[in-house]
């Protein structure tokens, strides 16, 4: 038996981010990411499609989202409803905020 193989019968059983070495599955970051974009106001999509959000930033903000450590909070934030802003440990909120108009970005004059 490989090592490849080894480690794949270890992760069975296992799910969400124990079976991606930390990481939670990437559609359930996507929907994530998409979750706080409705939240903060911004339709995602949209802003992808019309270049107000490029591929790289997108992908980026998945990954940010696929990577945190507070999936379980964001989820149980999600589907609570009446929220009208990313929580505070919402690693991409602030950057959700500015998409939405919200928040200046950084290169807004202090």
């Amino acid at each position: 038996m490989s090592s490849l193989d080894r480690g794949a019968r270890g992760r069975a059983g296992q799910s969400g981010a124990a079976a991606h070495g930390g990481l939670i599955e990437p559609e359930r970051a996507f929907g994530l990411t998409l979750g706080m974009a409705r939240v903060a106001g911004v339709a995602l999509a949209r802003a992808a499609g019309s270049g107000g959000v490029s591929r790289r930033e997108l992908a980026g903000m998945v990954a940010c989202c696929q990577a945190c450590a507070f999936a379980a909070e964001c989820q149980r934030f999600l589907a609570q409803p009446g929220a009208t802003a990313p929580p505070g440990f919402c690693a991409i909120g602030s950057r959700l905020l500015v998409l939405a108009g919200r928040a200046p970005g950084p290169w807004a004059a202090r």
